[in-house]
């Protein structure tokens, strides 16, 4: 690859040479690789069509997972990078925890205990914002997820943006069925799921310690019958608030949210 030094930005292909941009400059070069139609009809690369189907199933859980508990509330918190970083842990335990009965480019997607820590928000780790303890606890039936906070003072438990003066925890609680290999289509299914929510706590003070709140229940909606197996996803996240003239609002500053607990149900 050469630098090109020119007052014209290009980008893109002329003749036999491809223009891209790197660190603020123009690098020209010729094209390497196999052609998309090679790799994706010779023989040779059989198996990198098998992994780009599976990569792909994990792509569309990781979509999924965001619908089922982040964008209610936190969709603001989205991004390109955490969802990459979702989509690279899913293949992770696809590669590690498949059964090995399946075949390369067929391998189940699923939850797995590897997601705990996971960040929602890939700029902020939820536990270097928020340090106060809490207990966590699954009913019986596993439909909902309680968390109950000890008392939470934001001088020492908490990384708090100028200007807030109220934040809220959020509880999301999610059934996601595994994602499967469609013969039919070629595909893997999209996980469904069973039910899901995000339960928010009332305004709590930014400025002042707060006594033990109230414990937040996610209770999934029309408390389905959960089948022996079924997997469930849980996450606590914050959000700060300015208060003004008796309005909450929002600040998008430190918005985070982490996997805290993944549940297999027994019965």
């Amino acid at each position: 690859m050469a630098r090109v030094k020119s007052i014209i930005s290009l980008r893109g292909r002329i003749g036999d040479t491809v223009f891209v941009r790197r660190n603020g400059q123009t690098i020209a070069g010729l094209p390497g690789g196999a052609s998309k139609d090679k790799i994706m009809t010779a023989p040779e690369f059989a198996n990198t069509r098998k992994n780009m189907v599976e990569f792909g199933g994990c792509a569309q859980f990781a979509k999924w997972m965001y619908i089922f508990l982040s964008m209610s509330i936190f969709n603001t918190v989205r991004s390109k990078i955490s969802m990459r970083q979702m989509t690279a842990t899913l293949r992770q335990i696809q590669q590690a925890y498949a059964n090995p009965a399946e075949l390369l480019g067929q391998r189940t997607v699923m939850l797995h205990e590897l997601l705990k820590g996971f960040q929602f928000n890939a700029k902020n780790v939820f536990t270097s914002i928020f340090s106060a303890t809490y207990a966590k606890a699954v009913s019986v039936g596993g439909d909902s997820l309680t968390i109950t906070p000890g008392a939470i003072n934001p001088a020492t438990d908490m990384v708090v943006p100028a200007g807030a003066t109220h934040f809220k925890l959020f509880v999301g609680w999610a059934h996601v069925s595994d994602s499967e290999y469609n013969e039919i289509t070629g595909k893997f299914d999209a996980p469904t799921s069973k039910g899901y929510t995000v339960q928010e706590s009332a305004f709590m003070p930014a400025t002042s310690e707060t006594a033990v709140p109230d414990p937040i229940i996610a209770l999934l909606p029309g408390s389905p019958v959960l089948a022996n197996g079924d997997k469930l996803i849980g996450t606590l996240g914050i959000s700060f608030y300015k208060e003004i003239g008796g309005e909450y609002n929002k600040m998008f500053e430190l918005d985070a949210m982490e996997v805290i607990e993944v549940y297999t149900h027994t019965v």
